[in-house]
């Protein structure tokens, strides 16, 4: 028979379901905002770190000082600049030194600065300097050469200025309030019968001018070490009577380091200070004054007057009869003539040193004229009267002195002349220490002190 109809197929299955699509990309990175035009205020372009003050009128650039109170920075830093008192962007200003200029175009003129310790004050010619502001005498003052002005002025001048004397210092008559010349003078008020006198009043050449200084004294000693930067009453500041003179005169020509003095360096050929913030810092004999520069320590010298003058006040004469006064003003004659007191002396026509000392001239010295200094015999060879010298390391022995001449330079014998120059500047007179074909020429060191050359 015949086979049956097939059944129907089954139904196909439901297909699968499509895949997630991929992320989009990320977004591109914004571009860099335009560099900001200048600003301008009222037609004047504003520095970087200040913006417009329209509030003023006119309006002005300012800037923003620091403020530590509330946090706020100078805006001015960001720059390499500093807001100034006038609130302008300025180049940092040198760090505030009293007595120094402050007229430097930061804008402190007539201004209190920031610490409230120093007034930019204006002086009689113009210019601006920092002026410690106080109120009643010198202690409030820092620098030893400066006293309170209030109680001289009744109050009018509130700051420490030079505490001066003599001429320099005196009342509506004219007369000297705070001492003459090599006199005790007052360094607490600047003026004499107020308290005790306990500075001296000494003349310090300025160009050829004398300047009059209420010096205030510490507790050193003639002949004792002293420093520029000491304060009052230290004992490396000069006692009263003395003062503090450099002595140690370092190199000044140079090859290498090794060629200068301790508290230099070579540069360029030259001898420079050192740069120090501490004493260690130097080499020694040496400190850091300031906090600034390294420097030689100096020495404390008897004051005198070298002029023709009073010799007469405290401390107008050396108080050892063996030392001599020399002046600190060679050339200059006068009433009064800034010296110092150095000896022992000794004659340096006929010596008179102890052993393994020569003696030497040793510039102006008022007594006794031929007056010279014991100095420590050079190591170098000692040459006799016709020897040549200063070029092949010959040191004329005692009683002589290296002269150039037009053919070299040679040891020539010193003279004494007891009658006078001529016009010429020859002896007129005989001298035992010219031979028979020579004169005794002035020298123009010190009365009488010539020597022997060629007639």
């Amino acid at each position: 028979g015949m086979g049956g109809t097939g059944g129907t197929g089954g139904t196909g299955g439901t297909g699968g379901t499509g895949g997630t699509g991929g992320m989009g990309g990320t977004g591109g990175t914004g571009g860099d905002g335009g560099t900001a035009g200048p600003i301008t205020c009222a037609g004047e372009i504003c520095a970087a770190g200040e913006v417009c003050n329209a509030a003023q009128l006119p309006p002005r650039c300012q800037c923003t000082p620091e403020d530590t109170t509330s946090g706020q920075t100078d805006s001015c830093a960001p720059h390499g600049l500093a807001c100034a008192p006038n609130r302008r962007c300025m180049p940092p200003p040198p760090p505030l030194r009293e007595l120094t200029y402050c007229d430097t175009g930061h804008g402190y003129e007539g201004t209190v600065s920031p610490d409230g310790k120093l007034f930019c004050l204006e002086l009689t010619n113009g210019r601006f300097v920092w002026v410690r502001l106080c109120t009643n005498d010198a202690t409030e003052c820092t620098d030893p050469q400066t006293v309170c002005l209030s109680a001289q002025s009744g109050g009018a001048l509130p700051f420490c200025w030079f505490n001066l004397c003599d001429m320099d210092n005196v009342d509506g008559d004219g007369e000297p309030v705070n001492g003459t010349a090599y006199s005790p003078c007052d360094t607490l008020t600047g003026m004499l019968g107020a308290s005790g006198a306990t500075g001296t009043c000494i003349p310090t050449n300025d160009g050829g001018v004398l300047t009059y200084f209420c010096e205030a004294a510490g507790t050193g000693a003639p002949g004792a070490d002293c420093r520029f930067d000491a304060l009052r009453g230290e004992a490396t500041r000069c006692a009263q009577g003395a003062q503090c003179l450099s002595t140690r005169l370092p190199a000044s020509s140079c090859v290498v380091d090794g060629d200068c003095d301790t508290a230099q360096f070579c540069d360029g050929g030259t001898c420079e200070l050192r740069s120090c913030t501490q004493d260690a810092d130097c080499g020694p004999d040496r400190y850091c004054y300031e906090g600034i520069v390294c420097q030689p320590y100096g020495s404390c010298m008897a004051t005198c007057n070298w002029g023709w003058g009073d010799t007469f006040s405290a401390f107008a004469s050396c108080p050892s009869l063996s030392d001599g006064c020399f002046s600190l003003m060679p050339g200059f004659v006068g009433e009064t003539i800034p010296g110092f007191c150095d000896g022992p002396l000794c004659d340096v026509v006929s010596g008179g040193c102890p052993a393994g000392e020569t003696c030497r001239i040793a510039g102006a010295v008022r007594e006794p004229n031929l007056g010279g200094m014991c100095r420590p015999t050079s190591a170098a060879a000692t040459g006799a009267r016709g020897d040549e010298c200063a070029t092949n390391g010959v040191e004329c022995g005692e009683g002589l002195i290296c002269l150039n001449t037009a053919t070299g330079s040679f040891c020539h014998a010193l003279c004494e002349c007891t009658a006078g120059w001529d016009a010429n500047g020859l002896c007129m007179g005989a001298t035992a220490q010219c031979g028979s074909t020579e004169v005794c020429g002035d020298l123009g060191y010190n009365d009488g002190l010539g020597v022997c050359v060629s007639n």
